[in-house]
């Protein structure tokens, strides 16, 4: 006999009861211990229905959805209770089918619409159908009902985030060896599905070329259990207060771990001083495919456009991620780009072709409260070919870190910052590209008041 075993028989045998001792064992994650112990209470008692549910539930817990489900089923069926049936919905829920488990939920509620853990485990299903209004309703019931209810206030304190009116203020500084620098700052908010943003960016570059650029814009994010919409748009001001239309549009597909995404949008292209006194702007059609976080990729045909001048630009992407072992992720991928005409008149580079293949480190710490991060690193080899000269190869590498305060799920403040030795299109020279190092310091917040 294992010592998990011996240690709840000795507490059974004591003052505590053999189905506390169960239920201590199972929150602890003995799984088998707490099921044997539970099959001994059984074995004398065999309705005791608190007993047959907690072994329905640790049976559950330990991932054995399919056997928890039936077991589950036949309390059900013998007279177990609402219990019996809120147990069953929870399982259901967990193997995928949200909307046998909601009206499980459901017809508890009908019968007792004081039930706290029904109106709870209600909200988290139509969460995870993509329904957060519904949810926040559910919740307040359940609220109502007992607000002293520590399952329902964790459930609600995860669920506020995503119902509640929150902003978003960023500030932006950075640099680059070709002697740009600049800040931005940014104003986001969003209520309900509507959004609202505003930008101001203020560059300096070489031989002392200046550049601003103001963008507002509203948007619309709609969402259900497979599909999303958002767009937004508004107005950018460049250099000479010239006002150029901008926006964006996509839509986005999930079945299973797949999610594909879609959509295009016209926006200043004013990364530096030199693109915004040319008055560029850029057209793009883009989509992203994610394969449960482990594989990502992206597409995009873009143009480049000026009063006098057009360009056109191919780029992509392809990354495949490791499975988080203690917050490490490993991963490897490459991505590149090439404009279509040779062009450096903008101030920008045009390479006939750049890509990037690397190898990428990725380790996160931290919850939903207090203090957390992530840090990047990414080391490879980039290819350059240039217009009407020969490739080269170099090494890149790059490096990032982010360090955030939750005071509350959604609520967080924090530094990011970042260092890379890359090709860049900021740069105006082939030479440049290949040499290019540049950085970032962004501070965030995200409030909901």
């Amino acid at each position: 006999m294992n010592r998990p075993v011996i240690f709840a028989l000795f507490i059974a045998t004591g003052a505590a009861s053999g189905q506390d001792a169960a239920r201590a064992l199972a929150r602890s994650g003995h799984y088998g211990a707490a099921i044997a112990l539970y099959d001994s209470v059984l074995a004398k008692e065999p309705r005791n229905w608190d007993a047959a549910l907690g072994r329905a539930q640790t049976i559950a817990w330990s991932g054995h959805l399919v056997q928890a489900e039936s077991l589950y089923r036949s309390l059900v069926d013998s007279g177990a209770g609402p219990d019996a049936q809120k147990g069953l919905a929870r399982v259901v829920a967990w193997r995928g089918r949200f909307s046998e488990s909601e009206h499980i939920y459901r017809s508890v509620v009908a019968r007792d619409s004081m039930d706290t853990e029904a109106l709870t485990g209600l909200a988290q299903v139509l969460q995870w159908e993509g329904r957060p209004r519904e949810a926040r309703a559910a919740l307040k019931k359940a609220l109502a009902a007992h607000p002293d209810d520590s399952d329902a206030q964790e459930a609600w304190a995860k669920l506020r985030p995503m119902v509640s009116p929150w902003i978003r203020p960023t500030v932006t500084t950075w640099g680059d060896n070709e002697d740009n620098s600049g800040e931005a700052a940014v104003l986001a908010a969003e209520d309900g599905p509507f959004t609202f943003a505003a930008a101001y960016r203020n560059t300096v570059g070489a031989h002392d070329v200046y550049g601003h650029t103001q963008t507002d814009r509203v948007g619309l994010n709609l969402s259900s259990p497979h599909f999303a919409f958002r767009a937004d748009g508004g107005v950018g001001y460049g250099e000479g207060e010239y006002a150029e239309a901008i926006g964006s549009a996509h839509i986005s597909a999930t079945l299973g771990p797949i999610t594909m995404t879609a959509g295009g949008s016209r926006e200043l292209f004013d990364e530096t001083a030199a693109m915004i006194a040319a008055g560029l702007t850029q057209t793009m059609a883009d989509a992203e495919l994610d394969v449960a976080s482990h594989l990502t990729g992206t597409f995009g045909y873009a143009t480049v456009s000026s009063e006098d001048h057009s360009d056109e630009r191919v780029e992509g992407s392809m990354y495949l991620w490791s499975s988080a072992w203690h917050g490490l992720a490993l991963g490897a991928g490459a991505h590149g780009y090439g404009y279509l005409r040779p062009d450096t008149a903008d101030g920008y580079f045009t390479p006939a072709s750049f890509i990037l293949a690397e190898g990428a480190l990725r380790m996160s710490v931290g919850g939903e409260r207090g203090l957390g991060g992530t840090l990047e690193f990414g080391a490879g080899a980039q290819r350059i070919a240039a217009f009407h000269q020969p490739a080269s190869v170099k090494p890149a590498e790059r490096a990032s870190a982010t360090v955030l305060y939750r005071f509350a799920p959604g609520v967080e403040c924090g530094v990011n910052g970042g260092y890379a030795v890359a090709a860049s299109p900021y740069a105006t020279t082939a030479a440049g590209a290949a040499a290019y190092r540049g950085y970032s310091v962004v501070l965030v917040a995200r409030i909901i008041p």
